[in-house]
């Protein structure tokens, strides 16, 4: 029987306030439904944050790990947020790029060979 474990790669990233991040290089499925949900630009964007980051260095004052939740991404610097929200903007570039370049590829003739 296959073993259902999660596949997708994951990417450190060290944020300006020194922070570490670990995200994954996609949504999961299941993070999805949460993210179409979401009522608005801002909670869409926190939702795909919280999905994709799947772990951080965080601590409260008294030395304890946070969790990702929405609560502790809304408490994020701008700068940190806007730094995760990058890295996740240009995986979706690169997707989009990649659908474009195959979409392309699969509508032009081949060449002939000579």
């Amino acid at each position: 029987m296959p073993v259902l474990k999660n596949l997708i790669s994951t990417k450190e990233l060290t944020l300006p306030s020194g922070a570490k991040v670990v995200c994954l290089a996609e949504l999961p499925f299941g993070d999805s439904l949460e993210v179409a949900e979401a009522e608005n630009d801002i909670k869409r964007a926190l939702a795909t944050v919280k999905g994709m980051v799947q772990s951080w260095d965080f601590t409260d004052e008294a030395g304890v790990m946070l969790e990702v939740t929405l609560e502790n991404i809304a408490l994020l610097p701008n700068s940190d947020a806007q730094s995760i929200m990058n890295y996740i903007g240009e995986l979706y570039q690169e997707k989009a790029e990649t659908k474009k370049a195959a979409a392309k590829a699969a509508t032009e003739p081949e060449k002939a060979v000579e």
